[in-house]
């Protein structure tokens, strides 16, 4: 019985370390925030971006963009150099080899421009930096170049409809060299992936006529209609990023919010999270987000609502003047197009500062 006893501890023991083990990796981690900027990669390399990790929460991994967005990505998605790199940063590995080379490829640096070296498109740099000839060019002069690359947080035009309009750069697919932008058009925001092809830095070519929230801007400060008003139930969709406009808001003015009804989510193709849940599925990215949306097409989130405002609205106070608030699903993604087509519906209120 003592043998039996002697031989079997050490591997209970073992087992026991692996659980905990197992157990510790799966919980939360929070990245150091001296990291420098690295491109990030998926498991097929259909997608990039740079950037630094923030922290890891079960299976999903929260990155902050060079434009300072915030996105959510599950770790199988991920490609084994990411995850090494993620490791390191844990201090559960070694630095990758391509950390001391920068974040792409040897002898670039922190969001430089990469061509993917297997994607064949022509004018694709070569060795001694020069590019090859283009095999074809557009044939509307009006179209940008199709092998032109662009880094993450780049300021672009986005040709729709024979007109361009401003936008920004969020994240490359090499396999098609396509981006994932945010743009403006006609006042309304939009996001997607968009061809090269239909691309250009910004002001190139012909200019642009106007700025398209200029007018709409201008209409909203214009109205005269900044009166305070009681609680009035407005909808929210997920698949738009301007869920709801709020209008102007002047320092001091009060936003208040209150739950009615409704559900949503960010991913799949079941609306399935309220909002106001105390702990919503996907933790903050089902909540209600307060934006500012500036002429120029920049969205800032201000703040996020919290759950449980069904019997306790939740306030927000402008800090400053802005010209358009807005209320938005909190897709760290950007990608609103994809979400599930369902609304929530909301209870707001809006109390006027007096007048300084």
């Amino acid at each position: 019985m003592s043998i039996f006893r002697c031989h079997c501890l050490p591997v209970f023991s073992l087992i026991f370390v692996g659980l905990i083990a197992g157990s510790s990796f799966a919980q939360n981690v929070s990245y150091p925030t001296s990291q420098t900027n690295y491109t990030f990669k998926s498991k097929y390399g259909n997608f990039e971006f740079t950037g630094k990790a923030l922290k890891r929460e079960g299976e999903f991994v929260q990155f902050r963009t060079t434009d300072r967005t915030e996105i959510w990505i599950q770790v199988k998605h991920l490609s084994d150099p990411t995850l090494s790199y993620l490791n390191y940063l844990n201090g559960q590995g070694p630095a990758p080899t391509d950390l001391a080379g920068g974040p792409s490829t040897p002898g670039t640096g922190p969001g430089s421009m990469t061509n993917n070296p297997n994607s064949g498109s022509p004018g694709t740099p070569t060795d001694n930096g020069t590019s090859a000839p283009m095999e074809t060019k557009p044939a509307d002069p009006l179209k940008g170049d199709p092998d032109k690359v662009y880094t993450p947080g780049t300021a672009i035009d986005v040709l729709v409809d024979s007109k361009w309009y401003p936008g920004k750069v969020f994240a490359r697919r090499p396999s098609d060299n396509a981006y994932f932008v945010s743009y403006s058009v006609d006042g309304r925001p939009k996001s997607g992936w968009i061809p090269a092809v239909e691309l250009r830095p910004q002001g190139e070519e012909q200019p642009m006529t106007a700025d398209p929230m200029e007018d709409d801007a201008a209409d909203d400060m214009s109205s005269g209609d900044l009166s305070s008003f009681d609680f009035k139930n407005v909808k929210i969709t997920a698949k738009d990023p301007v869920g709801y406009v709020v209008g102007p808001m002047n320092k001091g003015d009060v936003l208040k919010l209150q739950y009615v009804s409704g559900k949503w989510k960010t991913w799949g193709g079941l609306a399935t999270a309220s909002p106001d849940d105390q702990i919503p599925a996907g933790g903050n990215k089902c909540r209600m987000g307060i934006c500012a949306l500036f002429p120029n097409n920049d969205l800032q989130k201000l703040t996020l609502v919290p759950g449980q405002t069904v019997n306790n609205p939740f306030s927000w106070t402008a800090d400053r003047a802005y010209d358009k608030i807005i209320l938005q699903v909190n897709d760290d993604d950007g990608d609103f197009a994809s979400n599930p087509d369902r609304d929530v519906t909301y209870a707001i209120s809006i109390e006027r500062a007096a007048a300084q």
